[in-house]
């Protein structure tokens, strides 16, 4: 017996799917020695606090904790077996050795993939690349059973996990690949084998550990050498031609702009509207014009749905069920979510924040709220940025005080810089600055006012989403 095609999706970060093989074809799938047994598993897990019972425990080596320390509690509440790098004494013959538990994880949702011959998307970028996933998903529904990345599993953990949520009924898969160094990309791509490959752009995000744009650039273009049958990119991006030549000639090419003097097969030719209630542009899809509509303000979510137009041309979707599909498309947790929460209107974008993003999100603060007396930004530390760090904050500041707002909250090591940067230009504006989240969230409440729009917005290792909580939370009386 191999694999059985019994998967029902889950979106829980430590438990796979619920998916059915043998331990024998899952030993083989990972090279490791072959074991002589029919016994069947029913998915995989990390956690062993989470549900382990018939699934193979993988004791994954983490930051703070070492897997291998669970292998005999996981085993214990019955697990099917574990994957291991080394063996724990006293827990059975149910351990399957391999080199690294987390190269045998992407090994095994490999083989997964291989059982389904469906198409898969896989999308990468410094900006944005969320959000075309999760807009590229919505098209993609349009015409296929579709598969999505859920949360933040774009690792070498969330994409096998993602993977193992592909079924006999998925029509189609979209994952958003995630690149923190040189050579993640390829091995994402070697798990996920995607026919479709799509860079969104490229920008300042990692700056910190890879050292220029170029190489960011070179990092991300991984995705292309994957020799995948359509490959997507961004005409208007200065690193276009170096992305371009890396597309292999077995791939097709797909290329889209937000710049209407540059030509490619999906274009934007001008933003018609913008306003608090979402956007309109006219774009042009394969020679033929068509008419946008985003129900979410600003025009980076009109730049991201031309990106996303161009993936549903590379998988065949309708151009007008596509935009169809954007238009009914309602946001993704903290990518610029507007919403009323307790008074006040809040602008969450609190999941992550790069110079291109943090200044696309003060442009929609300005259009959501036309009056500066109400507007409050809410930022914290564009992480990842290295030696230019210091000048990407203080560059921040000069952008807010060119906007006007009444209030300026910092979080983080650069809060002061951004600070400072703003009190210099505009006296008159109200600021203050902490060091976490948590002290910025503890006081809040009582800097902001009812009737105020609210921008929070920071990178993802600041946590501004306790700031969210608070905020969401009901005026104190």
């Amino acid at each position: 017996m191999t694999a059985k095609l019994q998967v029902k999706c889950s979106r829980h970060a430590k438990v796979a799917a619920d998916v059915e093989f043998t331990l024998a074809w899952a030993a083989a799938a990972m090279g490791a020695a072959p074991i002589d047994t029919d016994q069947t598993a029913t998915g995989v897990c990390m956690d062993s606090r989470q549900s382990v019972e018939g699934r193979v425990f993988f004791a994954l080596a983490g930051t703070n904790t070492d897997g291998h320390a669970f292998v005999a509690d996981a085993l214990a509440r019955g697990a099917a077996a574990a994957v291991v790098s080394q063996k724990t004494a006293g827990t059975g013959a149910r351990q399957i050795l391999v080199e690294s538990p987390i190269a045998a994880l992407g090994a095994l949702a490999r083989a997964w993939r291989q059982q389904f011959k469906i198409p898969v998307v896989g999308i990468t970028g410094s900006v944005g690349k969320t959000s075309v996933r999760s807009m590229a998903a919505a098209v993609a529904r349009a015409r296929y059973r579709t598969l999505e990345s859920s949360g933040n599993l774009n690792t070498e953990v969330g994409v096998p996990l993602t993977l193992f949520g592909i079924d006999a009924q998925t029509e189609i898969a979209i994952l958003e690949l995630a690149m923190r160094g040189p050579g993640q990309i390829r091995e994402l791509c070697e798990i996920a084998d995607p026919n479709v490959a799509a860079i969104t752009g490229i920008g300042s995000t990692h700056l910190g550990l890879l050292g220029s744009r170029s190489a960011i650039a070179a990092a991300k273009a991984e995705i292309l050498d994957s020799a995948p049958a359509v490959a997507v990119l961004p005409a208007h991006d200065e690193f276009f031609p170096m992305l371009r030549d890396r597309v292999t000639a077995e791939s097709r090419l797909i290329t889209f702009s937000t710049d209407p003097a540059v030509p490619a097969d999906v274009v934007l030719r001008r933003v018609a509207t913008m306003d608090s209630l979402g956007s309109s542009a006219h774009i042009e899809v394969l020679g033929a014009p068509a008419a946008l509509r985003i129900t979410m303000p600003g025009t980076h979510h009109i730049r991201n749905a031309v990106a996303a137009l161009a993936i549903g041309a590379a998988i065949g979707v309708d151009v007008e069920a596509a935009v169809e599909a954007l238009a009914a498309w309602r946001g993704v947790a903290g990518r610029m979510t507007v919403r009323k929460a307790g008074g006040i209107t809040l602008l969450d974008d609190c999941y992550n924040a790069a110079p291109e993003s943090m200044e696309a999100a003060l442009a929609t603060l300005a259009v959501v709220e036309p009056d500066a007396a109400h507007r409050v930004v809410i930022l914290g530390d564009m992480l990842e940025l290295g030696e230019v760090a210091a000048e990407a904050h203080a560059l921040l500041g000069k952008q807010v005080a060119d906007l006007r707002v009444r209030l300026l909250i910092t979080v983080g090591a650069f809060g002061e810089t951004v600070l400072s940067e703003v009190r210099a230009r505009r006296s008159g504006i109200a600021g203050a600055s902490f060091a976490t989240a948590a002290e910025a969230a503890a006081a809040v409440r009582e800097m902001t006012k009812l009737g105020d729009t609210v921008l929070v917005k920071g990178s993802r290792g600041i946590a501004l989403e306790a700031v969210v909580r608070r905020l969401e939370a009901e005026p104190d009386a």
